[in-house]
């Protein structure tokens, strides 16, 4: 790790455990890089609250803390209206008896000293797939509009005044695990009645909670990766569930899904990052390379919250998310690039609106489009040939990570 890098470790791992350190031996150079690493990651307010002498960042950058302040006050308040919203949802679902099951950060969010600090950018259900009818008729009665975004793992549902729901019937994706998608209906068997407030709402139980933190970050770690948020995610709750897992049977399950070897590295990403006290019923023994967590935490740093967090990583994480099987580099490479030079119409800008009117005109947009990229003057040949090169290293230092990981198709 780089020396912004320590600042921002040391800040996120006091924090986390409301607790306090010191930021007197940064510098101005080192704060501007602190704060553009952090919103990357959408940590501002975690960060914020662990340092002690705010004043002292003030006396280097005032207007840069400010614009810091200002979006850890605004976040915090658009996180408690969520929250708030969701439990009039969450009644909702109750009084019409509907069951569902609320996921990652609507619980993950007290974990944490303050809770508003840990930011959401939605609300992750689960429902059963019969009452999806049922929940989308529902939602819409509560303002909620079905989106575009919606997946084959999900639907997305839009609000104008607070965040997106997205709703599943599935935890864990078939598409990219079989394995565990075999064990739905224990997830359902296993659920605990929880408290949102005064709301009853159901959880996962300890180890499907945690099983399906991790799965979540596998499905990142393949097509983008994932931040720091996510490991933070990992450590605080193992700090509060730590005595309530039953740790072989988690270790069995990660086992039989066939991400034992990531769901390892992930904790012991968590333990060399934040001083995670890793329970001793875990048998690390040969399931891990050393090497390869120190490459896992560099990958992390560089993805940002959602992986894509420059251009040339997108265009690296294309190549690997071709539908070609990884491995058959070549091909991989060509379908990739020959993808996002000849985009369907329904990817293109609306720029190019013509094309998805009229799909004859497709290969005219397709013209459009390259001549567009390569005369744009905002980027020199120098910057071009260096954007195709760190996409290039991208894909391959990825490429080389998941295969590390055993998270290859």
């Amino acid at each position: 790790m780089n020396s912004v890098q320590s600042h921002l470790i040391d800040f996120l791992s006091f924090s986390i455990q409301g607790k306090k350190t010191s930021a007197k031996n940064i510098s101005k150079k080192d704060l501007h890089w602190l704060i553009k690493e952090v919103k990357a990651h959408n940590i501002q307010g975690l960060v914020y609250c662990g340092i002690d002498n705010i004043q002292y960042l003030e006396s280097i950058d005032k207007e840069l803390i400010d614009s810091c302040r200002k979006d850890v006050f605004v976040g915090g308040i658009l996180q408690i209206q969520h929250i708030n919203q969701l439990k009039k949802v969450f009644l909702e679902f109750n009084n019409n008896r509907i069951p569902v099951i609320a996921l990652k950060g609507i619980f993950l969010r007290n974990f944490y000293p303050r809770p508003e600090q840990r930011t959401m950018c939605d609300a992750d259900i689960l429902v059963h797939k019969e009452d999806l009818q049922r929940v989308r008729e529902l939602l819409t009665r509560l303002g909620y509009t079905e989106s575009e975004d919606s997946t084959p793992a999900h639907i997305s549902f839009q609000h104008e005044r607070y965040l997106p729901i997205e709703v599943h019937w599935s935890l864990f994706d078939s598409r990219y695990f079989r394995t565990a998608s075999m064990l739905q209906d224990e997830v359902w068997q296993r659920a605990e009645i929880k408290q949102i407030d005064e709301v009853q709402v159901l959880s996962l139980c300890p180890e499907d909670f945690l099983l399906h933190l991790c799965v979540h970050m596998a499905i990142h770690m393949r097509s983008s990766g994932f931040g720091l948020r996510q490991l933070c995610d990992v450590t605080q709750f193992i700090r509060a569930a730590r005595w309530s897992i039953d740790w072989p049977h988690f270790q069995k399950i990660i086992k039989e899904s066939n991400i034992e070897r990531f769901c390892l590295s992930i904790l012991k990403a968590c333990e060399k990052l934040f001083h995670l006290d890793l329970p001793s019923e875990l048998d690390f023994c040969d399931k891990i390379d050393k090497k390869y967590i120190n490459i896992l935490i560099s990958d992390i740093f560089s993805s940002g919250v959602h992986g894509n967090r420059s251009m040339y990583q997108t265009f690296g994480n294309t190549l690997l998310n071709s539908n070609v099987v990884f491995g058959e580099k070549s091909p991989v490479k060509i379908n990739s690039i020959l993808k996002i030079i000849f985009p369907p119409a329904n990817v293109l800008s609306h720029s190019y609106s013509y094309a998805k009117k009229c799909k004859p005109l497709l290969p005219v947009a397709w013209v459009h489009h390259l001549l567009a990229g390569i005369f744009n003057k905002r980027y020199s040949i120098i910057d071009k040939l260096s954007f195709l090169l760190l996409s290039d290293l991208t894909f391959k230092r990825r490429l080389k990570l998941i295969k590390a990981l055993d998270l290859q198709k």
